[in-house]
């Protein structure tokens, strides 16, 4: 993604623990690659690896961001997060509130330009 993108996008991703998942959102949100980090704090992940079916208690990060800070929060999480392949992805809408997404902009130095 071209870091100067400054549409809003939101990046899926799960972790462990909470605790693993605050620590992380914690640190994009101080260093403003992050607007909000929302951590949902429990699921069931049910999956498919190395041909063997796990089953897993996890929990969600969703990240509001701008497309232009995809590829910094990739590095940080591919240095740090405790996955060996970490679920991680961009969701762009294509709708929704200027104000908020300007919010976005603005918390993440991005400010519409």
């Amino acid at each position: 993604m071209s870091n100067t993108d400054s549409n809003p996008c939101i990046i899926y991703t799960t972790f462990p623990s909470v605790s693993d998942a605050e620590a992380l959102g914690r640190r994009l949100v101080e260093s403003h690659l992050a607007a909000c980090v929302n951590i949902l704090p429990q699921m069931i992940s049910i999956y498919n690896w190395d041909k063997e079916i796990h089953r897993d208690d996890e929990c969600v990060m969703l990240i509001k961001t701008c497309s232009g800070h995809y590829d910094s929060i990739w590095e940080i999480f591919d240095k740090s997060h405790p996955y060996d392949t970490p679920a991680f992805f961009a969701l762009k809408p294509s709708d929704g509130n200027p104000e908020f997404f300007d919010w976005i902009r603005q918390q993440t130095n991005f400010n519409g330009n």
